[in-house]
């Protein structure tokens, strides 16, 4: 289960009860866990207990949908905004680094969601990550 302090508003998820994905539009924690809204509900998530909201896993096909990504070869997209960011493929995760004239030096690691990806851009640049699907 996703803990609450993985999610913000704007996040998207996904959930077997619903087609596609939404973005979350509140969150509240609760004693016995969170809840979280998403077109217009509130949808409680307990401790211990099963819920159907889940992470979206990051693929090559939703990296491709980023307006401000630029796709470099299979496994590499590069963006822009207060330095030359990098973000590549390792097997069914992705690392993110800043690029400099002779190096990369890599700073977050095991990006495996679209959730935390949201999050980190939006802690780089304090803007929304805007993703089409």
């Amino acid at each position: 289960m996703i803990q609450a302090n993985e999610l913000r508003i704007g996040n998207l998820i996904t959930s077997k009860q619903w087609r596609g994905y939404h973005k979350i539009s509140g969150i509240e924690v609760t004693e016995t866990g969170y809840k979280v809204l998403v077109k217009g509900f509130w949808h409680e998530c307990e401790d211990d207990k099963y819920f159907d909201i889940d992470s979206i896993p990051l693929t090559q096909e939703i990296l491709e949908k980023i307006i401000w990504f630029n796709q470099t070869d299979e496994t590499t997209f590069e963006f822009e905004c207060t330095a030359d960011y990098i973000i590549e493929s390792q097997e069914d995760w992705w690392y993110i680094g800043v690029k400099s004239e002779n190096s990369t030096n890599y700073f977050a690691w095991e990006i495996r969601y679209v959730h935390q990806l949201q999050n980190l851009c939006f802690a780089i640049t304090n803007t929304e990550l805007e993703i089409n699907i």
